[in-house]
């Protein structure tokens, strides 16, 4: 059985996990956070305040459901291979939600090695087909091609189960987004301007105080 971490098709005893999520969190400044406790609190909220901006951007329910089944069809997959790469170049290049989508892909990739037997399965019964062994056989003597690691059964398996469960998914997710989404939201966009109102007037009536100590000196 090939394993998720050897992905040429290299038979193993054993199946491994694999775990693979990286995330970008740019930098940001605020302004009007003048001392060193406010700027420590800001900074605690940085990463949630990116993670609203990414799941606020594209976040109709279709996009939303969309990028939740891209990134379970991405998750299912091994890593290491030019099909994962490619299916998340689509997920950033196409107006998929990508807070969903990356989401998506740190938890399903967490434990989808659970899944490998089934998905091991699942790729021996295609890769069995007489007609697609045929065809996947000469395309692996192309350039290129045999990165795709189409000889490796979990990843056949992983692509084919990621495209059964993906219609799924979308129109089951779909109305959940559309009435669950926009109130939490909206929560969280209030809750996350009061924090930085209340921390820049709390640093600005720092400043007048001391400029009023300095002032009487």
């Amino acid at each position: 059985m090939a394993s998720r971490d050897q992905p040429f098709g290299i038979a193993t005893n054993g199946v491994w996990p694999y775990y693979s999520a990286a995330f970008c969190i740019p930098t940001c400044e605020f302004s009007g956070i003048t001392t060193e406790s406010g700027r420590m609190i800001l900074r605690f909220l940085q990463p949630v305040l990116h993670l609203l901006k990414v799941f606020s951007k594209d976040n109709s329910p279709q996009q939303l459901a969309s990028g939740l089944s891209m990134g379970t069809m991405i998750g299912l997959i091994p890593k290491g291979n030019l099909i994962a790469l490619l299916l998340t170049i689509v997920l950033f290049a196409f107006r998929f939600n990508l807070g969903t989508g990356l989401l998506s892909i740190f938890l399903v990739s967490m434990f989808a090695f659970r899944l490998d037997p089934i998905m091991h399965g699942f790729g021996e019964r295609i890769l069995h087909l007489d007609s697609i062994y045929l065809n996947f056989a000469a395309w692996h003597k192309l350039p290129i091609v045999p990165w795709l690691s189409l000889d490796n059964t979990v990843v056949v398996g992983g692509l084919a189960l990621g495209l059964a469960v993906w219609f799924p998914i979308y129109h089951l997710s779909t109305p959940l987004f559309d009435r669950y989404f926009p109130p939490v939201q909206t929560r969280l966009e209030k809750l996350l301007r009061k924090k930085k109102a209340k921390h820049a007037s709390g640093e600005s009536a720092e400043a007048n105080s001391a400029t009023v100590q300095g002032a009487q000196a």
